[in-house]
């Protein structure tokens, strides 16, 4: 089954991607014209707080931890509307993501449809109560993963007391990677259970969330897909750091290249979030279970019950037939 993931499962689902080109560059867009409003008034409380003050001009060619640290404590106080702006826009880009997510999972489980804002919203509408509250059970599920984690570093550091600053890398290290893993779980449980709700309308959220996390459990290969996509994005971050640090914001010029490639690292990202759904749709089909819900269950038993009620009951007119010839059968001897 390993090769189904590698030959269908990740080539199928990267095709979902690159069908849907408009779809990315809608979200990228959106997110664009967000952030751009913490960062215009970042810019303008900057250019305020510099006035004629050579602190920006030092910072150009090359990053000076002094030089920042002593500007930014002469001028916290002028940064921290941006700060909270940043928070409240961050939280806000949260919940229209997830508004718009179900159009997202929609246009990925149909990549032959052009597409088209109207069925886009009109899906992003349908599933926005559903994915709201599913939005909530993830965070629930990670805060207690979190304390679940955060017991065991109490643990080890009781453990690691009166160790070198060595012993105390190893001894946290096993409950940060728990933690870790941890974080993955969830964020996986919340993509198939997106999915899920998307696949089946009639699915209550309680139902597709622990109908998510007892496939997740019991496929952690859709933990390691996650992780591939994880390892893509920070090999990306590399790679934007290494040109960050080569190229410089020397002059206009190289500021405006990096400007561009770290406005390709943040579409990179996007398409990674994609990618995950994507793998999910692809990941049930190759692992398919029974989406059926409690409420559909019930019905079919309320309209099989009549027929087996009809089915099961004899005909006293007539006597069964063979019934004398079953009294006088006798039965085999296999010895």
């Amino acid at each position: 089954m390993k090769s189904k993931i590698t030959n269908e499962v990740i080539p199928q689902s990267w095709e979902r991607i690159q069908a849907n080109w408009k779809l990315n560059g809608f979200i990228y867009l959106l997110t664009l014209a967000i952030s751009l409003i913490p960062g215009i008034l970042f810019w303008g409380i900057l250019k305020k707080s510099i006035g004629n003050s050579m602190a920006l001009e030092a910072l150009m060619p090359d990053f000076k931890y002094m030089i920042f640290s002593d500007f930014m404590r002469e001028n916290a106080n002028n940064f921290k509307p941006v700060l909270r702006i940043s928070a409240l826009i961050g939280f806000l880009y949260s919940i229209i993501y997830t508004f718009l997510a179900g159009g997202v999972i929609d246009q990925l489980a149909n990549p032959k449809i052009p597409f088209s804002f109207s069925r886009f919203f009109k899906n992003s509408t349908k599933y926005f109560s559903r994915y709201f509250v599913l939005l909530i059970f993830t965070g629930l599920l990670l805060f207690s993963l979190f304390l679940i984690s955060g017991v065991f570093f109490f643990l080890f550091i009781l453990f690691a007391e009166g160790s070198t600053e060595r012993g105390y890398f190893f001894w946290l290290l096993s409950p940060a990677i728990l933690l870790f893993t941890f974080i993955c779980f969830g964020l996986v449980v919340s993509f198939y259970a997106k999915t899920f709700l998307y696949q089946n309308a009639q699915f209550k959220v309680t139902e597709a969330f622990w109908k998510s996390f007892s496939y997740v459990f019991y496929h952690p290969k859709s933990i390691l897909l996650f992780l591939m996509t994880l390892f893509i994005g920070f090999l990306l971050l590399l790679v934007y750091l290494l040109l960050d640090k080569y190229i410089g914001m020397k002059s206009s010029f190289t500021v405006a290249i990096l400007v561009c490639i770290q406005q390709v690292f943040i579409f990179s990202r996007i398409i990674l979030k994609h990618w995950n759904y994507a793998l999910a749709i692809d990941f049930v089909e190759l692992y398919p279970i029974d989406l059926t819900s409690k409420k559909e269950k019930l019905a079919a038993l309320l309209t099989e019950e009549p027929d087996e009620i009809t089915m099961t009951q004899p005909d006293e007119s007539q006597e069964p037939e063979g019934d004398n010839e079953a009294s006088t059968e006798k039965p085999e001897n296999f010895l």
